[in-house]
């Protein structure tokens, strides 16, 4: 789902994951992360209501879409670099993702991705710049 909207997941975390959009320049990388995590949302409800009915268990899955800039690119000696971004994003990224729980909802975005979807909603759809999301048993 992630890629289908132009973002790539930049990195697991156990049972999260970090994506990033707008690293390449495509257009309206806000508007993409709120479809990836939309996305991601409805593949976790059908593959949650087979795990229910098969394992009688459940999961949650949460996301949180902030919108900043980032620095990206290669970090670490030549032998070990990799990509990576660097910015408080990433943090509001995981904030956002985890207040989920506190606060009862499965999707979060910050006041200025709330501002691009206000503005797309007026005359079609919604999205952001980095997306965090967890699944939670």
């Amino acid at each position: 789902m992630v890629a289908a909207n132009s973002g790539r997941v930049h990195n697991y975390m156990g049972d999260a994951f970090l994506a990033l959009f707008g690293v390449s320049n495509e257009p309206e990388p806000t508007v993409a992360a709120i479809r990836a995590g939309l996305g991601v949302l409805e593949i976790a409800r059908d593959l949650n209501h087979y795990v229910e009915r098969h394992y009688n268990k459940s999961f949650r899955v949460s996301v949180g879409v902030p919108y900043r800039e980032a620095a990206f690119g290669l970090l670490g000696a030549e032998d070990t670099a990799r990509e990576t971004a660097i910015a408080d994003v990433v943090d509001v990224a995981s904030r956002l993702e985890t207040a989920n729980k506190e606060v009862g909802t499965n999707t979060l975005v910050s006041e200025a991705v709330g501002r691009v979807a206000e503005a797309r909603s007026t005359s079609a759809e919604a999205s952001s710049s980095i997306c965090g999301a967890r699944s939670a048993g």
